[in-house]
């Protein structure tokens, strides 16, 4: 007899907290996947301040035409591909350069992380002993991390 299906376990957690009355399911699934390449290209993400400065837009034009020009035109298709990309890159880092990266979760602090755990905590202890009393608590710490 074959298997068909592909999920293997579910199961109900009670432990994780995601803010709502129902509890979260976990299901074990057998899939295969299809790997994707090793050497998938990074998105460079370019200075978007340098791009609406008109200056520094002309010196990347005036740069990107002249290695262009520079180079001359070859027989293999890939081959000029391969330089036109290249210039591109070569003249974008050294006139427009690259955007800096900041971190996404400023706001994150060691406040949040404590309040986050006492709602948590309150929430366990509802969980095990159902009153009202620990409902009112918990719902208190989950409007004050809101």
């Amino acid at each position: 007899m074959q298997k068909t299906g592909v999920v293997e376990d579910v199961r109900t957690m009670r432990g994780p907290n995601c803010d709502s009355d129902h509890f979260l399911v976990k299901a074990k699934i057998k899939q295969k996947l299809i790997r994707t390449p090793t050497d998938v290209i990074k998105q460079i993400e370019w200075n978007q301040n340098n791009l609406l400065n008109t200056t520094k837009l002309n010196q990347y034009r005036t740069s990107l035409c002249n290695k262009l020009n520079k180079k001359g035109t070859q027989q293999d298709i890939e081959e000029e591909w391969a330089h036109i990309k290249q210039t591109i890159i070569e003249a974008a880092n050294k006139s427009i350069q690259t955007q800096n990266m900041s971190t996404r979760n400023e706001w994150w602090d060691e406040e949040c992380r404590q309040i986050i755990t006492q709602k948590n905590e309150a929430r366990r202890k509802y969980l095990q002993i159902k009153t009202r009393a620990s409902r009112e608590a918990y719902e208190a710490r989950r409007t004050e991390t809101n």
